[in-house]
């Protein structure tokens, strides 16, 4: 029988303890909670903590993966001409509108269909890589643009470019003629295929070379050219209407020969402006996909999808190869294969073209030849959820409410961009549901490396389930309710559900463990019956509009037009709660932003202490998201052992509108800090490499307080925790903060990165970590969680392949 989630008291009150120890190994330990009243014969319930192991599988998702372009072009179609990829999820097809409609009003969709077919029936996704200008493809001699009809029954105006050996035709976008019949072309094309369910993405392929928005015909100043390029999305978008996702390259303009001149752009801003780039923001539906990975990257496309990453929309990236495989067996740019999918990796692609692109011309070398990279890429593009620890009691009363505790992490480079909610089963012996309910409250499309989630779901179980030992298993659900996400960890059942361990159903009384952790939901309806205070000069308001609540009756709010530099609009009361000094807290809560900030703007969070200065803020957190859902933040800081003031502090940057609720903080009873505030390393559990992995001990590094570990540019491990100060036990897991700032960006392909490693082991080191930053980025927080293994001699390393980086702030959490 199934049940729906309903809210009740135990999500806002607490159900138990949550700062208890974690098993190892994947084992469940439980923690004595309370001790029922004298003469009660109530059951004593009990901690259950689980530490899933982690799993080195592929996956195969949906949302992600490789790409495979099949060329949809007369005589060369593969539909498995050259191998069914078993290992590559999703299939371009490529075409243009010349091919489409080689006569007016006379569509030829037969290659198209067949392809879509043919892979769709091996379970392959179907993305559609349709241009509307040139198409080129050299290997076969084929250079062709739109109708030609275009040019011959309406003279629409063209211009003639050569490339690659080959002519073709660009037309005068600004002509009403083509305009029009691009129009009728696009609602014929969207109309047919708009309800395909086999479909995910259509590349918005409709200006320049290849449709990569680049290379087009000239226009006569930057105003023509900027209002027709916005006139373009503007069709394609309309005329698919947000049924399927668009994806826009947003290529740099490299020609110099171009008019206007656009190849070199002063700003961020005329980079946007001048390729519509700003105006395609304005579309909730449209993505951006960049086909220069390893060899065209320059900064302000690096930037714009960085910008779009972080702005947490549900919508993927896309990333594709400058060159083919060839190309970078031959060390093309200065690039490998390894260190190619290692950039295209650091554009947090849901989606990676093969390195070949089409099976005719080195995809199905890249693919039989490096299954490695392969393997690779399929674990890391898009998303890796795993829980790292969930928590239960192991009794509940038939009838009552009870609390399931999730800590999860993305270990994927993107993000999921459809939602999969929670949904927790106990089942009998033979694995047969009993009961089921679903958390319809669970996100998990913010999801995103270098960060943890602790989320809360709260069930009420019927009174009609029958008392005794179940198991408890989790899903992650499609809308029909069926298992459709794997996880990165062990204990998957036949159905893609995941064993967590065993509960007890009890018809009697019930005494639950005991929560240690502060919890505030603003259900009283004001900050007066909270432990809260409406942020600075009472800026902050406890609201009960429904699009501005995130959980139940009532959420903290707070606004600021753009023009408000910082506005703070939640503080908690340290009247209230009094936060210790040297303490290591957890504060998770959830938020729903209502108005997004300004330019360069964004949310924020801090830990702050009144009588200090800013110096001693702790967890400075920033974040943006366009989305409008609701969505989890956790963030980890330890407080300076001087000041016994601090408090917590929500706010807006550049105005904006943010609700927070459900906001829970838990005092971490097994962690340990370094902060490198003496100066040296003698009084640190940290050491720097020796010889040519050396860091240094840095004063200028812009991070937390007066010294920070720097590294130095080249391929190093510059930083380890010293064994014999902070022994990492064996079979056990951890979790490590750390505040990160990029001093100098790495290039070609290379890395920051993060892990633990034994020496007795013999293995290279485990549980690494990579990631890519910008010199011109903040410093901010990292949060990784590491387990050992049977041996005791783990030690955490921070290294890097080329750049440079800051590395401060460092809590290590015992799970």
């Amino acid at each position: 029988m199934g049940n729906r989630l309903r809210k009740t008291a135990a999500r806002k009150t607490a159900a138990f303890l949550l700062c208890a120890t974690l098993a190892a190994q994947g084992g469940a330990t439980v923690a004595t909670g309370t001790v029922a009243a004298s003469g009660t014969s109530a059951i004593q319930s009990e901690l259950v903590s689980v530490a899933p192991v982690q799993t080195n599988e592929v996956l195969h998702n949906p949302g992600m993966g490789w790409v495979l372009i099949d060329n949809a072009i007369p005589g060369h179609l593969d539909a498995g001409r050259t191998g069914t990829y078993p290992e590559v999820d999703n299939v371009a097809v490529l075409t243009h509108w010349g091919e489409l409609e080689p006569t007016e009003g006379v569509y030829d969709w037969s290659l198209l269909d067949d392809s879509i077919e043919y892979w769709a029936n091996l379970g392959k996704r179907i993305h559609f890589r349709i241009s509307t200008d040139a198409m080129m493809i050299s290997g076969y001699g084929y250079a062709k643009s739109v109708p030609e009809w275009l040019f011959q029954q309406y003279g629409v105006p063209y211009q003639e470019r050569f490339d690659q050996g080959y002519t073709f035709k660009l037309p005068d976008y600004t002509n009403p003629v083509f305009m029009e019949k691009l129009e009728t072309f696009l609602e014929a094309f969207a109309d047919r295929y708009r309800d395909d369910p086999r479909l995910d993405i259509v590349d918005l392929r409709g200006y320049g070379t290849w449709g990569e928005w680049h290379s087009g015909h000239d226009f006569d100043s930057y105003a023509e050219r900027i209002s027709t390029l916005r006139a373009i999305i503007d069709k394609w978008y309309a005329a698919w209407n947000g049924d399927k996702t668009l994806a826009l390259s947003n290529s740099y303009e490299w020609r110099s020969e171009m008019t206007p001149t656009v190849n070199n752009p002063a700003s961020y801003e005329e980079y946007m402006s001048w390729s519509a780039f700003d105006h395609a923001l304005t579309k909730p539906n449209l993505t951006f996909r960049r086909d220069g990975a390893a060899g065209a990257l320059r900064e302000y496309d690096r930037q714009l999808l960085e910008s779009f990453f972080r702005s947490n929309r549900s919508l993927p990236l896309i990333a594709e190869f400058f060159g083919g495989y060839g190309y970078y067996v031959g060390n093309g740019s200065g690039f490998t294969p390894d260190s190619a999918l290692e950039e295209a990796l650091q554009l947090h692609p849901n989606y990676i073209t093969m390195m070949g692109h089409d099976g005719d011309f080195g995809a199905a070398s890249f693919y039989s030849e490096r299954p490695d990279l392969i393997d690779e890429g399929n674990k890391r593009m898009g998303y890796r959820l795993v829980i790292n620890q969930a928590q239960f009691p192991s009794a509940v009363q038939s009838g009552s409410a009870f609390e399931l505790r999730q800590l999860w992490s993305n270990l994927g480079v993107g993000r999921s961009y459809k939602n999969y909610p929670l949904k927790l089963y106990l089942t009998d012996s033979s694995g047969d549901t009993v009961w089921s309910a679903t958390d319809e409250n669970f996100d998990m499309t913010g999801f995103v490396a270098g960060e943890v989630y602790e989320t809360f779901s709260s069930f009420e179980l019927p009174t009609t389930i029958a008392p005794g030992e179940y198991d408890v298993r989790v899903a992650l659900v499609d809308d029909q309710g069926n298992p459709a996400i794997r996880l990165g960890i062990e204990g998957r059942d036949s159905e893609n559900r995941y064993l967590l361990g065993k509960l007890n159903v009890e018809s009697g009384s019930v005494t639950m463990p005991q929560d240690d952790s502060i919890r505030d939901a603003f259900e009283g309806g004001s900050f007066a019956s909270s432990q809260y205070v409406g942020g600075f000069q009472g800026l902050g308001v406890v609201t009960n509009q429904p699009d501005k609540v995130v959980d139940g009756s009532y959420s903290a709010y707070g606004s600021a037009p753009s023009t408000q530099d910082w506005s703070e609009f939640l503080y908690s009361d340290t009247a209230k709660i009094a936060l210790e000094p040297g303490t290591t807290y957890t504060v998770s809560f959830r938020y729903k932003a209502t108005a997004t900030p300004g330019p360069n703007g964004f949310y924020y969070f801090l830990a702050r202490t009144g009588s200090g200065s800013f110096a001693h803020d702790k967890g400075f957190t920033t974040w943006r998201d366009d989305s409008g859902l609701t969505r989890t933040k956790t963030v980890t800081f330890t407080t300076d052992e001087t000041f016994q003031d601090y408090y917590l502090i929500w706010g807006l940057r550049s105005g904006g509108a943010i609700s927070i609720d459900d906001i829970v903080i838990t005092k971490e009873l097994e962690a340990v800090h370094d902060s490198f505030e003496s100066g040296g390393l003698s009084a640190s559990r940290y050491e720097l490499g020796t010889g040519q992995t050396a860091g240094s001990l840095s004063g200028a590094a812009g991070l937390h307080g007066d010294w920070s570990i720097s590294s130095v540019s080249d391929e190093r491990n510059f930083l380890y925790s010293r064994k014999n100060v902070l022994k990492l036990n064996k079979d056990s897991v951890y979790l490590v903060t750390f505040r990160w700032k990029p001093l100098a960006t790495p290039s070609g392909g290379g890395y920051f990165r993060f892990g633990a490693e034994s020496k007795k082991s013999g293995a290279a080191p485990s549980f690494v970590h990579r990631w890519y930053g910008a010199s011109s980025q903040e410093g901010e927080s990292r949060t990784y969680v590491v387990r050992t293994d049977s041996f005791k001699d783990y030690r955490l390393v921070w290294g890097l392949k080329g750049g440079d980086i800051a590395i401060d702030d460092i809590s290590v959490i015992k799970l």
